[in-house]
């Protein structure tokens, strides 16, 4: 085993267990239609639904559970060949046993074929079905197999990370035998491991036929020997993630990328994403020969700190056919200030940038006035907003349909609002502030936003991020009328719960009094705990409508809600068990959600769906307000508007 040449030393074994454990990827390959995966093999069954048209069973499979295509394949071997069609279209190798099993089984396949003198194996092959590979260790079962502790890998023995190295360096190696081999359908690979390329795994992945290739996390050698330079490789999706190798970064690992990687790919690449690692200083000083990307479509760069041009010369030259454009974390406003008119791009999306990049972001906006969407994911001071940004969106956008803006402030302001409803052409608008990592500061006035938003008569989607509802106290009968605590409501923000707000050791004490009130009125099962008082059982035979009803002189609100659940809160002494909690204030909280729906539809009579406080509504039949989604998360906004949330976080 040249683990020496292979490059995987203890060092980068280590930092590969503490690799942070990325979410896994929405994206799912379509199967191989029947007809290309049996092509050249001779297909006879007995049955007769077999004998129907590809194109027919390829339909009819797909409503074939997954779960039941096992037992499918067991039926016969013509059943086994389209069983596996679609079993094995996206695979995940984990480091599990079944991973190193399914790796082997693939390397042995390969073997079988390119032997003359051997027989076929007997079942079909799993490899002509496999559309879409992801290797994604679990560090589970890397603690499970090798009795260590992931949580603190710098404690590991040199002698247990050194069979630790040696076996993973086994395993790497046979899945990129199986890429160069055994896959000749493979479309996509997702490589979420950290990854150091050297020549061994970059031959594997240009002679694996994949057209998507998403790399996260990795290293270039330096010493990888490119083919000629009239190699070219036909890419259609390259993601490329740099590791954050050390705070000074070098520029000859990415020269390196961009020479045998990115350059290689150029006639047919459509979407590239390149971003570098967070904490890296990257000053790269080489230049590059000037490269055309006819094909690209969707660029996205991030962290990028280019001393010459070149590179964004080659990739976003005049006669560019570019259609979005992704920035973030990078130097390539004062590039983009400069370089003009790109009439085919119709999207632009601002990642968080330096606030001295502010002026190149209107420097480049004012000589691409064409623009359609334009998505402003960082915080904007509301004098950048009044007095520029807005000004020129309002005079020279004229074909503007999208925009996401944030304001830098704890609230969106009444003047910015004002001013964006004079661009009169917007579809969509998404609407945020404060700030955007984890806390939810925005108290949202809808009543001013449909005021100051009724002149966009085009609006289809209305959506507000990062906001926060205030919830009425609930007294219980025993407390004081003259109470003067101000901490009558309590801040809730997008998930029912308190979890962005500081009460100090107890963060339910204020709540108290709600659950006491809601408990007795809502039929909830009695409150249990050693300090908590018997209480008489509920008659389980009363009505579930039920309401808790506040003085409205003090600006509390009356809530009607249904009692849907029965289990009892969970309290010892004064902590309450907040999962019970949050669901029961959410469902207070639905209501007037809700309502403030409806109020959108009958504002905007073209509105066709509104997002509140991570629920979704769409009008529905009869205008009635049909929930979609509920207690949706920030990062399922790209679920719900795909080309809209495209987020990268680096």
């Amino acid at each position: 085993m040249q683990t020496e040449t292979d490059g995987l030393d203890g060092h980068r074994m280590l930092l590969l267990l503490e690799q942070e454990s990325s979410e896994p990827s929405k994206c799912v390959a379509k199967p191989l239609p029947f007809e290309r995966l049996i092509a050249g093999i001779a297909f006879k069954s007995p049955a007769r639904l077999l004998d129907l048209p590809f194109d027919i069973l390829d339909e009819i499979f797909n409503y074939v559970p997954h779960r039941s295509l096992p037992s499918f394949a067991l039926t016969s071997r013509a059943c086994c060949r389209l069983a596996r069609g679609r079993q094995f279209t996206n695979i995940t190798l984990d480091y599990s046993p079944n991973s190193w099993s399914l790796a082997h089984s693939l390397l042995s396949e390969a073997n079988l074929a390119q032997d003359p003198g051997t027989h076929r194996a007997c079942l079909p092959s799993i490899g002509p079905a496999v559309r879409q590979l992801t290797i994604r260790s679990a560090k589970g079962y890397m603690q499970q197999y090798h009795k260590i502790s992931v949580l603190e890998p710098r404690g590991i023995s040199k002698d247990k990370l050194k069979e630790i190295t040696e076996r993973y360096q086994r395993y790497i190696r046979t899945i990129q035998l199986v890429l160069a081999n055994s896959l000749p359908n493979i479309d996509t690979i997702i490589w979420a491991d950290r990854l150091y390329i050297n020549d061994t795994a970059y031959q594997a992945f240009l002679h694996s036929r994949a057209q998507h290739l998403i790399l996260n996390g990795i290293e270039g050698d330096t010493r990888i020997n490119a083919p000629a330079c009239t190699t070219v490789w036909p890419l259609r999706t390259l993601h490329l993630a740099m590791a954050d190798v050390s705070i000074e970064f070098h520029g000859s690992q990415t020269e390196v990328i961009w020479n045998t990687v990115i350059r290689l790919s150029a006639p047919y690449l459509e979407a590239l994403t390149w971003v570098t690692g967070r904490d890296c200083t990257n000053n790269l000083g080489f230049a590059v020969r000037r490269t055309t990307f006819p094909a690209l479509r969707r660029l996205h760069l991030a962290g990028l700190d280019l001393e010459h041009a070149s590179v964004y010369e080659s990739l976003m030259s005049t006669d560019s056919r570019i259609r979005w454009l992704g920035v973030q974390q990078t130097c390539i406003g004062h590039y983009l200030s400069q370089c003009g008119t790109l009439s085919s791009l119709e999207s632009v999306t601002w990642f968080a940038q330096p606030a001295e990049a502010d002026e190149d972001l209107l420097s480049y906006l004012g000589s691409n006035t064409h623009l359609k969407e334009l998505y402003i994911r960082k915080p904007l001071p509301n004098e950048l907003l009044d007095k520029n940004l807005l000004p020129l969106l309002g005079s020279r956008f004229g074909s503007l349909t999208s925009l996401f803006l944030v304001g830098a402030g704890e609230v969106f302001e009444e003047s910015s609002l004002e001013l964006v409803g004079k661009i009169r052409t917007l579809e969509l608008l998404h609407l945020s502030a404060g700030d955007q990592e984890y806390s939810f500061q925005w108290t949202v006035t809808h009543d001013a936003i449909r005021h100051h938003l009724s002149p966009l008569t085009n609006l289809k989607k209305l959506l507000f991020s990062r906001d926060i509802r205030t919830m009425p106290s609930v007294s219980s009968p025993d407390d004081d009328d003259d109470d003067d605590d101000d901490d009558d409501a309590s801040f809730l923000d997008s998930d029912g719960d308190t979890s962005s707000m500081n009460f100090g050791e107890n963060p339910n004490t204020d709540l108290d009094a709600i659950i006491a009130a809601v408990a007795l009125g809502a039929m909830l099962a009695p409150i249990h705990g050693p300090d908590a008082a018997d209480q008489p059982q509920q008659n389980q035979e009363q009505d579930d409508d039920h309401s808790v009803d506040t003085d409205a002189s003090d600006g509390s609100i009356d809530w009607d809600f249904t009692a849907t659940s029965r289990r009892p809160f969970s309290v010892t002494g004064s902590g309450i068990e907040r999962s019970s909690l949050s669901r029961l204030l959410q469902r207070m909280r639905d209501g007037k959600v809700e309502e403030e729906a409806q109020a959108y539809f009958s504002a905007f009579e073209t509105l066709e769906m509104v997002y509140i406080g991570r629920q979704a509504f769409d009008r529905g039949y009869e205008h009635v307000t049909g929930m979609l989604w509920q207690n949706k998360r920030w990062a399922d906004l790209e679920d719900l508007l795909p080309s809209m949330m495209r987020r990268l976080d680096v």
